[in-house]
C-alpha cells in the first residue's frame, strides 16, 4: 500500500474513500536536577493508535493535528511540558502524548520521577492502541544523573519501560526501540550535563538533566496514512 508521512500541516487531501491511519503522540520533555537533590526525570513517550477511516471524499480535505514536542525543563525557572496528542478528524484517531519528567526538587530531594508514557486507555483507534514508554527516574545520589526519556509506542507493542517510572539505570534508551517507534533522549550523565532530545524518530521523550542545567525536549508525533493504489486493484469483468 502507498503511504503518506505527515509531520507538519493540518489538512490532508484524501486519495481514496478509505484509509488506514497510524498515529503517534508527541514525546514529553525531561525534568531538571538540582544540586543536592539529584537528576531530573526523563519525559514519557507518545502513545500509538491506528484506525480504518471510511466515508472519505476523493480529493476532499481531511483535518489532522500532529502532537507537539514537550519542552525540556529550564533550570530553576520552568518545569518541562507534556507531549501533545496527535489526532485525525479531531476524535476519529487519537494518540496521546507523553507526560513530563519531574524535577528533582518536586520529589523530596531525590531523583525526579520519570513521566508516564501516553496511555492507550485515553487514545482512540479501531485497529490497535499501545502505551508509550515511561521515562526513567533521575539518579538519587550526591552526583545526580538524569533519567532517560521513554520511547514512543511501537506499531505492534508498547514502548520500552511502559507501565512505571523505572529507577535510574546506567543505560539510556537511545537506540532501544520497538518496531516503528522513536527512541528516548539520553539523561544527563552527571552534574552540569543537560538532558538530550531524542536522536531520531518521532514521539520519544526528552532526557532529564544532571544537576543545575536544563532537561531535554521530546520529539514531535507523526501520522502515517496508508491507502489503496487504484492502479493495482483487480478489475473484475475486464477482458
Amino acid at each position: 500500500m502507498p503511504v503518506n508521512l505527515l509531520t507538519t500541516g493540518t489538512s490532508y487531501t484524501a486519495p481514496w474513500p478509505w484509509v488506514i491511519v497510524d498515529a503517534w503522540g508527541g514525546g514529553a520533555g525531561g525534568g531538571y536536577g538540582r544540586v543536592t537533590s539529584d537528576g531530573g526525570g526523563g519525559g514519557g513517550g507518545g502513545a500509538f493508535a491506528s484506525g480504518v477511516v471510511t466515508g472519505l471524499t476523493i480529493a476532499g480535505s481531511v483535518s489532522y493535528a500532529i502532537g507537539g514536542a514537550g519542552s525540556g525543563a529550564v533550570y530553576a525557572t520552568a518545569s518541562a511540558t507534556d507531549g501533545g496528542s496527535t489526532t485525525w478528524q479531531s476524535t476519529v484517531v487519537v494518540a496521546l502524548g507523553g507526560s513530563r519528567g519531574r524535577n528533582s526538587v518536586e520529589d523530596g530531594s531525590t531523583g525526579g520521577v520519570g513521566g508516564a508514557g501516553g496511555l492507550s486507555s485515553g487514545s482512540t483507534g479501531t485497529r490497535a492502541k499501545y502505551n508509550g514508554g515511561w521515562g526513567t527516574t533521575g539518579r538519587d545520589s550526591t552526583t545526580g544523573r538524569g533519567g532517560g526519556g521513554g520511547t514512543s509506542a511501537g506499531a505492534t507493542a508498547v514502548g520500552l519501560n511502559a507501565g512505571s517510572a523505572g529507577a535510574y539505570a546506567t543505560y539510556t534508551f537511545t537506540g532501544r526501540t520497538q518496531t516503528g517507534c522513536g527512541p528516548g533522549g539520553d539523561g544527563g550523565s552527571g552534574p552540569g550535563v543537560t538532558g538530550s532530545a531524542p536522536a531520531s524518530g518521532n514521539g520519544g521523550g526528552g532526557g532529564g538533566s544532571g544537576e543545575n542545567v536544563n532537561g531535554g525536549p521530546g520529539a514531535i508525533g507523526k501520522i502515517e496514512v496508508y491507502y489503496a493504489n487504484p492502479n493495482s486493484l483487480l478489475c473484475l469483468g475486464c477482458s
